[in-house]
Formats: structure tokens, C-alpha cells, sequence
């Protein structure tokens, strides 16, 4: 943009208004053939700290989660009590963090309603404090 287009800030937020939407109008030349489609990472690159902050953040849930469920087992300890409170505090903190059951079950290997019965049992032990499982 030209120095004097700079100035006038309303002309400036309506044109980066449109840059923004010119990846969804399908500009450029032949894009239904996938050429000269806009991108807009030379306009503002994208920041990683989202993806930071959610790789860093879902351990951290998961770990939290796993104390909670192996502590409302009626029977604590042992290999099985972790492998469950392992799973379930997967499952519900993946899910938190906005992924489909469908994605959390392929990469589980178990499933989907598997997964499902999971989220709902460890959603209900989350809810009632008193509860055993």
C-alpha cells in the first residue's frame, strides 16, 4: 500500500478486512485447478503459541486427571487401576482440549464407543466428589 493509502486508517482496516477474506472467495487465476490460490502467510505468519501452549498444557491435564481417577478406584494399585485411570484421563483431556472422539478412539486403538463410555464414566467420577469407581 502507498504511503497516503497508509494514512487514512479506515481504507487500511477495510483492505486487510478484504485481504483476510480473499483465501475463502477462491481469488486468483484457475484456482479450481489449485493454482494462484491466495495464502496469506506473507501478510501475518502464524503464531505457534496456541500449539505451544496446548502441547505443553495437555501432559500436564492428563497427569492431573490420572491422580484424580486412580484415587476414586475402589481398589488402588496394581498395573490395571493406572492402565484406566490412564485412559480416561487421556480421552477426557484430549477431549477438553476440543478433539473428536472419533480421532482420540484411531489413535487409542480402541472404540468409538469405547471411548465414549470412557469420557462418560470419567465426566461423572469428575462431577460427584463422593464416588468410587
Amino acid at each position: 500500500m502507498s504511503k497516503p493509502a497508509l494514512a487514512n486508517t479506515e481504507f487500511t482496516q477495510l483492505f486487510y478486512a478484504l485481504v483476510q477474506l480473499a483465501p475463502y472467495s477462491g481469488t486468483g487465476h484457475k484456482t479450481t485447478f489449485g493454482l494462484g490460490q491466495t495464502c496469506l502467510e506473507w501478510v501475518k505468519p502464524e503464531s505457534n503459541t496456541s500449539a505451544e501452549i496446548i502441547s505443553n498444557l495437555l501432559p500436564e491435564r492428563i497427569e492431573e486427571l490420572t491422580a484424580i481417577f486412580t484415587a476414586k478406584r475402589k481398589r488402588i494399585g496394581g498395573e490395571r487401576t493406572e492402565k484406566i485411570a490412564t485412559t480416561w484421563a487421556t480421552i477426557l483431556a484430549r477431549r477438553e482440549m476440543g478433539e473428536s472422539l472419533q480421532v482420540i478412539a484411531e489413535d487409542l486403538e480402541i472404540l468409538y464407543t469405547t471411548a465414549k463410555t470412557y469420557v462418560k464414566l470419567a465426566r461423572r467420577a469428575l462431577k460427584d466428589p463422593d464416588s468410587n469407581v
